[in-house]
């Protein structure tokens, strides 16, 4: 076979090869650490609530059959249809210690039924919105907050974000657009079972500096249910690629920051830094001064680098290579196994 018609193919394959050894670093799976996770709960979570209104009309915890996983779990749930006087109805999630991280995530499942699908529920205060709170302290400051029994007064919660349903038409009643006037209660009921499938997923963030945070969900005239709460933070694992190691590192407080982080190479190997070269051609240059691919022959020339490459730790946790010329290669009188991509002796 003509060496010089394989040429081409092989370039390509081994480019490819090039590319899907950058893809991997860019897509390293991110680590999420969960702090809460009410799917997990084994009992009820007795949560702390506040209600301005009947005691029925509060959030009040239920257990919910899961198909999907097929298990119980537990869940909250509030309703006022009322409109005689405005409703303040909050839910207080239980204080989460920061520990090591900058920031928090909060991952909400949870229903919305829209005002207008139930007659009853067409009152100037009905809500179709959920909002999220967030109030830190040190040790001894969430000893006494724990102790308050006007908690839902405290004058240092942070607004942090709206719980509001993302569908603007409602796919779950194909046959019928509205429920009739009768029993306010069963009514409800059939809304919720028409719209079980149409459930909503958001999540929110929000930096935290000092050692506690109590997060808190107020409704103000809204029919819902917080189906499951997750909260964690992201750290872009330890990863090695490319001779490349870099340590497990905690994301950014800013939402959209990095942290910049400084690579190491493996064991027996150092970093060296690339130039690539176009050196010029007279003019009367002859065709045998380019490859095979037609293009103007380049030259590489390594040279010692004092550092190893550099990556980001990205606010999702993953990692991104900044990029640089310099890279890891094996120290001399070392190749790169091809049982474990480490560098070992000859």
């Amino acid at each position: 076979m003509d060496l010089s018609a394989m040429m081409p193919l092989l370039y390509l394959r081994g480019l490819l090869l090039l590319l899907l050894s950058f893809s991997t670093l860019y897509s390293t799976r991110a680590l999420k650490v969960y702090l809460l996770d009410t799917l997990n709960a084994t009992s009820e979570l007795n949560w702390r609530t506040y209600s301005n209104q009947d005691e029925k009309d509060g959030w009040l915890e239920e257990t919910m059959y899961s198909r999907s996983e097929n298990k119980n779990h537990q869940v909250y749930s509030t309703c006022n249809y009322e409109s005689n006087h405005d409703a303040e109805n909050w839910l207080l999630i239980p204080g989460i210690e920061r520990g090591e991280a900058e920031r928090f995530y909060l991952h909400f499942n949870f229903t919305i039924v829209r005002c207008a699908a139930v007659e009853a529920l067409r009152t100037s205060g009905c809500k179709e919105t959920l909002k999220l709170y967030a109030s830190q302290f040190n040790e001894s400051e969430e000893k006494e907050f724990v102790k308050k029994k006007n908690w839902y007064n405290e004058t240092k919660w942070d607004y942090v974000d709206t719980l509001a349903s993302h569908s603007t038409t409602d796919t779950a009643n194909n046959n019928k657009n509205e429920i009739e006037m009768g029993n306010i209660e069963e009514n409800l009921q059939k809304q919720q079972e028409q719209n079980q499938q149409q459930t909503y997923t958001q999540t929110s963030s929000y930096d935290v500096k000092k050692r506690f945070v109590h997060f808190a969900l107020r409704n103000t005239g809204a029919c819902s249910s917080i189906l499951s709460v997750k909260i964690y933070y992201n750290v872009c694992p330890e990863y090695f690629s490319s001779l490349l190691h870099l340590p497990r590192t905690v994301s950014a407080r800013d939402p959209h920051g990095v942290v910049s982080v400084q690579g190491r190479c493996t064991s027996n190997s150092s970093p060296v830094a690339t130039l690539i070269q176009h050196p010029p051609q007279p003019p009367n240059h002859h065709k045998n001064d380019k490859n095979l691919f037609g293009t103007e022959k380049i030259v590489r020339r390594q040279f010692p680098a004092l550092q190893a490459p550099t990556a980001i730790c990205k606010a999702d946790g993953t990692w991104q290579l900044v990029g640089s010329s310099t890279e890891c290669v094996c120290d001399q009188g070392y190749v790169v196994s091809k049982i474990n991509g480490m560098c070992t002796g000859v």
